[in-house]
């Protein structure tokens, strides 16, 4: 795992009920661009609540990666999502979700001199592709579920 020591956004949660049943939603990633605007290409992250214990018992083996015209999402597979995690990807018009893909946890409090576990932190590149006026905006959205240890 890799730490990521700095601050984070107010996480989007996912709306609705997009996880599987023994699942929680963590947050959503999202990107967009406007008609007529350049092609969106971004990383995005969630920061799980803290002292959040995930059951790695379970590996994703399939998903959607890509959408509308676009028919390409790299090198991704559904092995490349960290053990315990669930991605929903979707979007609007031509929408993708890439590698690089980032997990780890983020630095936790020193008690006693020692340094505390933190915050788990899941991220990946999205991009998406707008139409030229007058065609549509774009977006691109990655629900993420996480099985929590019981």
């Amino acid at each position: 795992m890799h730490a990521f020591p700095h601050a984070y956004a107010e996480v989007v949660k996912c709306p609705g009920n997009p996880c599987p049943t023994g699942f929680e939603c963590i947050g959503r990633l999202y990107g967009e661009a406007p008609q007529g605007g350049q092609a969106y290409h971004g990383d995005d992250q969630v920061v799980f609540p803290e002292g959040f214990k995930l059951d790695t018992s379970y590996q994703q083996r399939e998903m959607t990666c890509f959408g509308g015209g676009n028919n390409n999402c790299g090198d991704l597979k559904p092995s490349d999502i960290p053990k315990g995690l669930e991605v929903r990807p979707d979007g609007s018009y031509y929408w993708a979700v890439l590698k690089p893909i980032r997990f780890g946890q983020t630095l936790g409090p020193i008690v006693g001199g020692l340094p505390q576990p933190g915050r788990f932190t899941f991220g990946m590149h999205l991009y998406c592709g707008p139409a030229g006026a007058p065609g549509p905006g774009c977006n691109v959205h990655v629900d993420v579920c996480a099985k929590r240890l019981q």
